[in-house]
């Protein structure tokens, strides 16, 4: 999904296509730029691409910076609930908390485009007495 999503995208295209196999996605991930792109397939206005440190040689503040920006817009915008997990985790590569993080990110690109607008089949799942 990650490397359907930013295919196109200039800033990360060194970093792409991420291996599926290996723990090359924990080292993508790391300095946060390719989370804020996430968060900014789901909400282009969620994070201004002018605030990001964005290179091949970043130092240790431009990293966190660049995670506290992908944080703060996934809780903002995305409206995400991201408890005990911190940027922090994104540095250490810690496994199952980066994995739950991109997991939300990618669900809400997963889902953003299903409306009873785009597929009136919704309407099937709807319960006695609901309308449009």
């Amino acid at each position: 999904m990650i490397n359907q999503c930013l295919k196109d995208d200039d800033d990360v295209k060194d970093r792409l296509p991420i291996k599926t196999d290996g723990d090359d996605l924990f080292h993508i991930l790391d300095d946060g730029i390719v989370l804020c792109k996430l968060v900014m397939v789901v909400d282009p206005e969620a994070i201004d691409r002018r605030a990001m440190n964005i290179g091949a040689s970043l130092n240790a503040y431009q990293i966190g910076e660049n995670l506290k920006l992908g944080f703060s817009a996934a809780k903002g915008s995305l409206g995400l609930k991201l408890i005990g997990v911190g940027p922090t985790d994104f540095m250490k590569k810690v496994p199952h908390l980066v994995l739950g993080v991109i997991w939300r990110v990618i669900r809400q690109i997963a889902v953003q485009n299903i409306q009873l607008k785009e597929c009136p089949e919704i309407m099937r799942l709807a319960e006695e007495g609901e309308t449009l």
